[in-house]
């Protein structure tokens, strides 16, 4: 399933390859990415909401769709 996260994460409008390496790396894995709480999103360097609400928005749309 993080294979699924991974590529979710590179879809995030503003989300390229360092941004990518840095969420992943602050947070463990692309799942934890998506499921972070976003004041911990906020503390990443370069990450703002600018980026925040988008992952936040795709881990809504996506990954709890029924």
């Amino acid at each position: 399933m993080e294979k699924v996260y991974q590529i979710a994460l590179t879809m995030v409008e503003g989300v390229g390859s360092v941004l990518f390496r840095q969420l992943i790396s602050n947070c463990g894995s692309a799942e934890n990415v998506f499921k972070a709480k976003s004041d911990k999103l906020f503390k990443i360097p370069g990450i703002g909401k600018q980026i925040t609400n988008p992952v936040l928005r795709w881990f809504v749309n996506i990954f709890t769709m029924n």
